[in-house]
């Protein structure tokens, strides 16, 4: 136990710590995005998910970070449709606009990182039918290397791959999904065909052209 893993323990215990239902619709008043973690002590991979959780709010100063001990405040459980730990919701607005279940790192991040701007107003919304090349320049180099330096940091082992873990959408993504699973390795997982963004940038910030990648 050293300096950064008592570091590191201090941030896990800031992470807002929710026990009751009243307390949850208190911090949704606001309008931001609050990203709830519900949780139990003998699952070991919330202990771990709570590290990607400090990363995050490192990041994203303006999102709400939270607690739920799922099996001692079941009455949020239940509202929220957990049946395993961990899960993550997402809230915004007083509503569900994002769900993770299981340790995923890079979901999650990917998730937060989608919700975390502010929501637009009305008459600057966005054509609904506006094509994917048209949204490229929202996002500048600076804060796609951001993102993608969030993403591959999520984990200890980040694998890019086509699809995931438990459906790979190419033999090369199997292959490595195997091999890690062979030697016992616990991985997270990013799926490059659902972000061109991530998809195309990691390319060029990786300077490799093919998938999977490893971090």
């Amino acid at each position: 136990f050293n300096k950064l893993d008592a570091c590191v323990c201090a941030m896990a215990a800031d992470l807002l710590k929710v026990d009751n239902a009243t307390a949850l619709e208190e911090l949704q008043k606001d309008g931001s995005l609050v990203v709830v973690h519900f949780w139990a002590g003998w699952a070991q991979q919330c202990a771990q998910m709570d590290d990607v959780m400090v990363e995050l709010k490192a990041l994203n100063p303006n999102v709400k970070f939270a607690k739920v001990e799922a099996e001692a405040v079941p009455e949020v459980s239940l509202a929220h449709n957990v049946a395993a730990v961990p899960t993550f919701v997402l809230l915004k607005g007083g509503k569900s606009v994002g769900r993770v279940e299981g340790a995923d790192a890079g979901q999650l991040t990917s998730a937060v990182t989608a919700h975390a701007q502010p929501l637009p107003a009305a008459s600057a919304a966005p054509p609904p039918a506006a094509p994917a090349t048209s949204a490229a320049p929202a996002q500048s180099k600076e804060e796609l290397h951001k993102r993608l330096k969030a993403l591959i940091s999520a984990a200890p082992v980040m694998l890019f791959m086509k699809g995931d873990a438990a459906e790979p959408r190419c033999g090369f993504s199997r292959k490595m999904v195997d091999l890690l699973k062979e030697q016992n390795i616990e991985f997270s997982t990013f799926d490059i065909l659902g972000d061109e963004e991530v998809r195309a940038g990691l390319k060029e910030y990786s300077n490799w052209p093919t998938y999977p990648q490893l971090y």
